[in-house]
């Protein structure tokens, strides 16, 4: 594209600079003051069904299910600078996708990078973005799930599947729904598409917010009653 190209790509940045989201600095989204204040869940990883600490974030024997996750591995906490990134992408204007994105791309980094998490050990086959229903992904504009899933593929080198799994049921967002309530209001949520006739034996899962867990667990039991053997999440942030 050229200086034209340039030019498109700058104008973000001359409208829309970065801003540490931990002091207001301007220069980077997240500066090297404000890192080290949300702690790296990259670094404490835990079963996704107990919640304890569990090697390589693996699925602990005992609590293993049979339409359940296998594992799960999650970048940082949700508090802080990376709580407001996560609610300014979602819930703001489309230029605050950028520092979403920058923070996916630099987990990519660190998962391809480190050899003996389970999705180096055991590739799973697709990357697959948690959907959002077609309605809400029109007001939205986008779903944050794919924005984070794109640069852990690339740099996983594995395929991205964003057509694989629908939204079927419209539910309201999980942040509006009581904790007891959340995986009722996903119940039956998500459905496989019917016009994919070859699903893979594995998949990751990718989403935005591990809270409880809910709305990854219901897809990871939708793909797998569907046939898929393999099921490993992957989330941005951790609460």
């Amino acid at each position: 594209m050229g200086v034209f190209g340039d030019f498109i790509r700058w104008l973000p940045t001359y409208f829309f600079p970065k801003i540490c989201y931990g002091c207001g600095r301007e220069g980077w989204f997240v500066c090297s003051d404000c890192l080290p204040k949300v702690a790296k869940t990259l670094n404490e990883l835990i079963c996704p069904n107990c919640q304890k600490p569990s090697p390589l974030g693996l699925t602990h024997p005992e609590c293993q299910k049979k339409n359940g996750l296998d594992g799960l591995i999650s970048f940082s906490r949700y508090a802080g600078w990376a709580k407001e990134i996560v609610k300014d992408a979602k819930f703001g204007l489309n230029p605050h996708w950028r520092a979403m994105k920058e923070l996916a791309e630099e987990m990519a980094g660190e998962l391809a990078n480190r050899k003996s998490l389970i999705v180096n050990r055991k590739p799973p086959t697709i990357i697959i973005p948690i959907p959002l229903h077609w309605w809400r992904k029109m007001k939205r504009g986008f779903n944050q799930a794919e924005i984070i899933a794109k640069p852990i593929a690339k740099y996983l080198n594995l395929p991205l599947k964003t057509d694989l799994v629908e939204r079927s049921t419209y539910s309201l967002p999980q942040t509006l729904v009581r904790d007891a309530s959340r995986r009722a209001n996903v119940r039956r949520a998500f459905s496989v598409n019917k016009n994919i006739k070859e699903l893979p034996d594995s998949a990751i899962l990718i989403d935005d917010v591990w809270t409880t867990g809910a709305t990854m667990k219901e897809c990871c039991r939708t793909l797998k009653l569907a046939g898929i053997k393999r099921v490993w999440g992957i989330t941005l942030l951790r609460a």
